[in-house]
């Protein structure tokens, strides 16, 4: 440690904080204080090169980071900056290719700043060619973010904006391939000009009244999203072909009739008291449908599935809908699930639904609660009268899978007797099945 005479605050200097193996592992917190003053600046290279750090700690008291700080810290995965910190020099997580999850307090050297307003600043790279390990953006401060702050991040999935953001730039978002999930806040006045635009893979988005300004091209190539208005009709300045390539668009909607249960998300009708599941946002293999979502104490039934609700969701390989009186709206509502197992409580298929809605899935009819089981990632259905399961699926990412002789449900022993069509198909993890003689 060496004291800042400018700050009277302690810096880290490079390399200087090690243990007594000379090595630094696993998760590190740095200490807020040191010989009774703060630690306020992480030094040039502090962190720089120890490849067994996961997780680091910063404490409050760090105003400023300096180049470099964790750079090469190979093993890295999660790294939360405090809002506390005012100052970010570039390439602070270079060389950190197993980081999943990033939280800052702003984007680029400083708060507000228009310079290096972009997510690859802090890898001293471009976006494109930040670490594909990274998944997960936090933002916590700020009031806008910039042109092309996030352009081209092919790997990120989800990005959480805080309720200070009133501006998003031009192509801000754009091409970011693999987003799946990212929040509107309330603040949101005005979008850029294709800030969205070629987000393949962004399913959902709701926006207020607030944001006077939606520009051409905004959404264009966004061919899996939904999009959720709190406006009737376009306003003015919004241009009229904005939302061409979205699959459905709801208007009219206001935020107390929008609700997110386990990543479905959920309009409900004020009058009926019925809820619509219109769209699943999630990243996982496995999910249900609710029967019903709890809203201010009340149960509100899930009634319906929409158009678009699961469309091109190619991760889910595992979908439980076990209300008997569900009903399915649209001829996209599971379009382009491959090898989804999917499991209805409905006898059968209706005779109302589209001909071709099911054609991507693997069905299983007449299915509930109590005939379905998850155990160590292996999915079961229950036959009553035989006393047999059936293996259906496997959920875990392991590479050997033990099929057991029997399992037990309700004291009761049943015997593994089948493994179903398609169990394991395209499980490119799986390596070894042990089977029951």
């Amino acid at each position: 440690y060496v004291l800042d005479p400018e700050t009277n605050t302690y810096i880290i200097k490079a390399n200087d904080y090690i243990n007594e193996d000379n090595i630094l592992k696993g998760e590190v917190t740095i200490p807020s204080e040191y010989k009774n003053k703060p630690v306020g600046i992480i030094g040039e290279s502090a962190f720089r090169g120890f490849n067994e750090i996961t997780k680091i700690n910063i404490p409050n008291t760090v105003k400023t980071i300096k180049n470099n700080a964790f750079s090469g810290c190979t093993k890295l995965e999660t790294l939360v900056i405090p809002s506390t910190v005012e100052m970010i020099e570039s390439g602070i997580v270079s060389g950190c290719y197993d980081l999943k999850s990033l939280t800052i307090p702003f984007l680029g050297d400083k708060l507000d700043s228009e310079e290096n307003a972009y997510i690859g600043y802090l890898f001293n790279c471009s976006n494109y060619n930040i670490p594909y390990s990274l998944q997960n953006v936090k933002i916590t401060g700020g009031s806008f973010i910039g042109n092309k702050a996030f352009s081209e991040c092919d790997n990120i999935l989800q990005i959480i904006l805080p309720n200070t953001i009133k501006r998003i730039g031009n192509e801000a978002f754009a091409k970011c391939s693999s987003l799946v999930s990212i929040n509107l806040p309330d603040s949101v006045e005005s979008l850029g000009f294709s800030s969205f635009s070629y987000n393949r893979s962004l399913r959902f988005i709701y926006i207020k009244s607030n944001i006077i300004n939606i520009p051409y091209n905004c959404f264009y190539g966004c061919v899996n999203l939904v999009i959720v208005t709190q406006t009737l009709d376009d306003m003015a300045g919004w241009m009229n072909d904005w939302d061409d390539d979205c699959i459905v668009k709801y208007v009219g909607v206001e935020p107390d009739e929008i609700y997110t249960i386990d990543s479905n998300v959920c309009l409900i009708k004020k009058d009926t008291k019925e809820a619509r599941l219109i769209r699943y946002t999630g990243f996982g293999k496995n999910t249900n449908v609710p029967r019903s979502i709890k809203v201010n104490e009340e149960d509100i039934p899930v009634k319906t599935i929409e158009e678009g609700a699961f469309y091109n969701c190619k991760e889910l390989n595992n979908l439980t809908i076990f209300n008997p009186d569900i009903k399915v709206n649209g001829e996209k509502v599971f379009d382009r699930l491959e090898n989804c197992k999917t499991y209805f409580g409905l006898s059968e298929k209706p005779t109302n639904w589209d001909e071709y809605l099911l054609d991507d899935l693997i069905v299983y009819w007449n299915i509930n609660e109590s005939k379905y089981r998850e155990q160590d990632g292996i999915v079961y259905i229950y036959d009553d009268k035989e006393h047999t399961v059936t293996v259906t699926n496997h959920l875990n990412e392991i590479e050997k899978v033990i099929i057991p002789d029997s399992i037990k449900f309700n004291t009761n022993n049943y015997r593994v007797s089948k493994i179903s069509e398609r169990a394991f198909y395209k499980n490119e993890i799986v390596k070894e099945v042990s089977l029951p003689i």
